[in-house]
């Protein structure tokens, strides 16, 4: 409902007017009353009414010289101005100011509701407006901060342009400590990220400067302040109707906004992971690398024990690397492809196994600990319930090397170090050793026997072969020199002579 201020300097239409008018229905009320145009320039600086109804002819400042007065402080008012003089020259200067309505005395209360019904209109139309304008104006401020805080959160390099754009815009000195906010289960979130972002303006307030959404992942940026975060906690349960977990960050200025970043992804991740489900503050980087080699040493001896077929043993250690990881809450990036790694090792163990487990475990869709658990208690549940057959003469990892070579033979790539790290994911030392242990040759020496019998092979079958095609074909590439002079240690004799021998 807008304000009306009434000014006119006979008492009598005053008080006739304030009372014949219906204000409510026009939608409007009536502020205040003055007799002259100095009296109602106070009130128009106390009340700032939006509609002035006022007399011209007053003395001591007519009502001409109160609207030109107004402008300068109060731009916005709309007049209706009621004037007992038929005069062109009040008209002229009513208009120069945009006065739209300019009533003669005597008017009835009609003509009034008439005008104020109208100065309503025009008055509802340009609130709309301005709030549509500001509307976009705030949204094109939240997204250029948004971008701000994007770039100096994503940014490579220390300092530079980036940082001073994102001081400028959201106005804040170099040394401001800053927090980072990230929200856990976002899913739960969808839909409703405005009530979000507005919850937490309005808790953190003045210290509150923006929300970011990077890859499907929250994060509230804060200016450093005490805050009871189980407060904040239940305040969003208030409004989402559901718990929201979260994690905090530790404090750093505007260049150390990176680091608390990826801490603070880093963090999520490893929440995520080992499916945690609480607050969690001051989040710090933590040295892995030990760790991790620690790790390593304990699957060779997985290894060793699957290769002995001591499952019960393996599962024990492969139970004390998931302990441990959880406890020691290892960065998921870093776990996660030692998992996967490990498990693929276990399934290509077991030939008889391999085939429905690799169509059972597809190890990119395992995202939690808990899930990589499951996966290797149904794996070792099969182990010790149906034990590889004991009557194959050469151990899971060597027969897979020679279906690897018989698989492979062709390729120039073959070699121990390619098997070892590409399709076994093993120690290729360990393999070699195995390997020349039970077959009796070196894998080197026993690959290249293999070529040359199928490049025999293939005379025998194709007679019109070349040189260069049978080198191609059997693993030595553009190499058919190279080729015929292993053919010739290994047969005695060259390619060309037992092709010609054979025709």
């Amino acid at each position: 409902m807008f304000n009306v201020l009434l000014v006119d300097d006979e008492r009598t239409i005053l008080e006739g007017i304030s009372m014949i008018v219906n204000w409510e229905k026009c939608g409007v009320r009536l502020t205040g009353t003055a007799s002259n145009g100095i009296e109602a320039l106070e009130l128009i600086q106390q009340k700032n009414p939006d509609i002035v109804i006022s007399d011209i002819a007053m003395p001591g400042m007519d009502g001409i010289s109160l609207l030109e007065k107004s402008k300068s402080k109060a731009p916005n008012i709309e007049w209706i101005l009621l004037s007992g003089y038929n005069e062109f020259d009040y008209a002229q200067r009513a208009m120069r100011h945009g006065v739209m309505h300019y009533l003669l005395k005597p008017c009835n209360e009609n003509l009034i509701m008439n005008a104020i019904v109208e100065v309503v209109k025009k008055l509802e139309k340009n609130k709309r407006e301005s709030n549509y304008l500001k509307s976009i104006e705030d949204e094109l401020t939240t997204f250029d901060k948004e971008a701000a805080a994007r770039r100096c959160l994503l940014k490579q390099e220390v300092g530079g342009e980036t940082d001073v754009q994102f001081l400028n815009i959201f106005d804040l000195k170099a040394d401001q400590r800053l927090r980072l906010l990230s929200f856990i289960d976002v899913d739960k979130i969808d839909g409703k990220i405005r009530e979000l972002s507005k919850v937490c303006s309005v808790f953190f307030g003045s210290s509150f400067l923006t929300m970011i959404e990077i890859e499907k992942q929250l994060f509230i940026l804060i200016k450093d302040k005490d805050v009871n975060m189980t407060y904040l906690k239940q305040r969003i349960k208030n409004v989402l109707s559901y718990d929201i977990d979260f994690i905090v960050s530790e404090t750093g200025d505007v260049e150390q906004l990176p680091h608390l970043y990826k801490a603070t992804k880093s963090t999520l991740e490893q929440i995520i992971f080992y499916q945690q489900k609480k607050i969690v503050y001051d989040i710090h980087a933590k040295n892995e690398q030990s760790l991790m080699q620690r790790l390593a040493e304990t699957k060779e001896l997985i290894l060793e024990y699957l290769e002995k077929n001591s499952y019960q043993k393996s599962y024990e250690n492969v139970l004390e690397v998931m302990a441990e990881a959880k406890e020691k809450q290892i960065n998921p990036n870093l776990i996660k492809p030692f998992f996967a790694e490990l498990l693929a090792v276990h399934i290509k163990h077991i030939n008889s196994l391999s085939s429905c487990l690799s169509d059972v475990f597809d190890f990119t869709q395992l995202d939690s600990c808990k899930e990589y658990e499951e996966v290797f208690s149904q794996l070792y549940t099969q182990l010790l319930k149906e034990p590889i057959s004991q009557g194959y003469k050469y151990s899971s990892s060597v027969r897979s090397m020679l279906q690897l070579i018989e698989e492979h033979f062709q390729d120039e790539q073959l070699s121990l170090q390619w098997i070892a790290h590409e399709k076994m994911f093993m120690n290729a030392d360990y393999l070699g050793k195995n390997f020349k242990k039970e077959v009796g040759h070196k894998f080197s020496a026993y690959v290249t026997t293999v070529r040359i019998e199928k490049a025999v092979e293939i005379i025998q079958n194709e007679l019109d072969i070349k040189v260069f095609e049978l080198a191609e074909r059997t693993g030595f590439g553009h190499n058919p020199q190279y080729f015929s002079q292993i053919f010739k240690k290994v047969t005695g004799s060259t390619p060309k002579e037992l092709i010609r021998s054979q025709s």
